[in-house]
């Protein structure tokens, strides 16, 4: 249930393409805003308040939750490497994933919503490799 005051109605159409009043299934998760934690049209983000509404079965496992430097989303990762907060041994990674020699988030966000890897995945691997 979004409560009216969320959303108006113009973005509530786009969202769910359904009229006010319509029942959608939505799992509320943590969102640092720093990238989709879904498609565009299957979640709303509240950065503000970190938190994001994503439709039932839509969203990306994007999330991490047991990162050492405190990265909590791989969209956040990505902003903490490039501002260096987090170490990242590039090359072994690409190793690691199989991954071309100049790989970019990019890349790791097309394996992570292609489920073939998870956000939480990636991160354990960079730390096993800067170990």
């Amino acid at each position: 249930m979004i409560p009216e005051d969320r959303v108006d109605e113009g973005v509530f159409y786009r969202l769910f393409n359904q009229k006010k009043g319509i029942s959608v299934r939505v799992e509320k998760i943590p969102y640092s805003g720093y990238g989709p934690p879904a498609e565009e049209s299957s979640y709303m983000g509240f950065a503000s308040e970190n938190i994001a509404y994503v439709l039932e079965g839509c969203r990306f496992p994007i999330e991490i939750s047991n990162c050492p430097n405190g990265a909590t989303d791989i969209h956040h990762l990505e902003a903490m490497v490039m501002d260096h907060e987090h170490p990242l041994n590039h090359e072994d990674l690409a190793e690691r994933l199989g991954l071309a020699k100049d790989w970019d988030f990019e890349d790791l966000f097309e394996l992570i919503t292609a489920r073939d890897v998870t956000a939480e995945e990636v991160d354990r691997l960079i730390h096993q490799g800067i170990q």
